[in-house]
């Protein structure tokens, strides 16, 4: 069985990150975060300017030192299992570097309507083993655009992030509950 993972995306208090992070814990497997977004930051000059100017005229060489500090990462950590996340800014290039040095099994979890659709997954769809998706509408696409294997992974409740506790009620009005956006996927 797979046991190390490595989560590549944001590391803030209550993203989808981290409740990936805390489950996997749960589920007693070794879990590391790598922040792209800080790592990015790291390389960024004229500071708080810079990053915003980054966010929308991305700075490539910015980009790049960061995924070469990702796959140092990546090589020392040795993941069974990596997860990129929607907003995380790995070049196809890393994704290669890492099949070419590991076995490592990489997927990435997109979770944005597809107009967000970056650059960094479209080119890196031939590399990656699953794209999961919480709109079981977009895997068709994900398909056609080149991904070898895709799945639906809707969306769910964090007991910890949405400040919720388990109910012990034995009988609900309901099955299944949303609380969000309606989006047409």
């Amino acid at each position: 069985m797979d046991r190390r993972v490595l989560i590549a995306g944001e590391t803030g208090n209550h993203c989808l990150e981290m409740s990936y992070y805390k489950a996997f814990l749960d589920a007693g497997y070794e879990v590391k975060l790598y922040d792209t977004k800080n790592a990015i930051k790291k390389y960024t000059r004229l500071g708080k300017l810079g990053y915003r100017i980054h966010q929308f005229l991305p700075v490539e060489t910015w980009i790049r030192k960061a995924n070469k500090e990702f796959t140092e990462e990546v090589k020392l950590f040795k993941p069974d299992i990596l997860i990129a996340f929607t907003g995380a800014e790995i070049l196809p290039g890393s994704f290669a570097y890492i099949k070419s040095i590991l076995p490592t099994k990489i997927i990435w979890y997109w979770a944005d309507p597809l107009p967000n659709l970056s650059r960094y997954l479209y080119q890196s769809l031939p590399l990656v083993d699953l794209v999961a998706s919480y709109s079981s509408s977009s895997l068709g696409v994900f398909s056609r655009m080149g991904a070898r294997l895709t799945c639906w992974l809707p969306f769910a409740a964090d007991l910890d992030a949405h400040f919720l506790k388990a109910s012990t009620k034995k009988e609900y009005a309901y099955d299944i509950s949303f609380i969000g956006s309606w989006r047409p996927e």
